[in-house]
């Protein structure tokens, strides 16, 4: 009996073990940073639904930065989670109007 309870134990520990490493290994943040002189956005960013991926955009120039009609003030970010597939377009107020393109996929 003591020794089916150190081996069900190990196999819970070994098998947790496995699940953290595997969702914290699965997780990508994609960063856009905003500043006052870089002056092109990425075209097309490829994400996986869920909360694996992260869509973060950081406003480092000095005024604020309206995108996917959300205001970014100077210093601040903007962080998104996808939770459904599809074709996302955003435009970028200190782009001069460009877009960033975002594609979700089911895992």
């Amino acid at each position: 009996m003591r020794r089916w309870l150190v081996v069900s134990a190990l196999a819970i520990l070994v098998v947790s073990g496995y699940a953290v490493w595997h969702y914290l290994d699965t997780q990508r943040t994609f960063r856009i940073t905003i500043t006052d002189t870089n002056t092109t956005l990425p075209t097309t960013i490829n994400l996986v639904r869920g909360q694996r991926d992260t869509l973060v955009i950081a406003n480092q120039s000095s005024q604020p930065v309206t995108v996917a009609g959300s205001v970014i003030a100077p210093h601040q970010e903007f962080r998104q989670y996808y939770r459904s597939a599809g074709d996302f377009s955003f435009t970028c107020s200190l782009h001069g109007g460009q877009s960033l393109h975002v594609i979700v996929r089911d895992p």
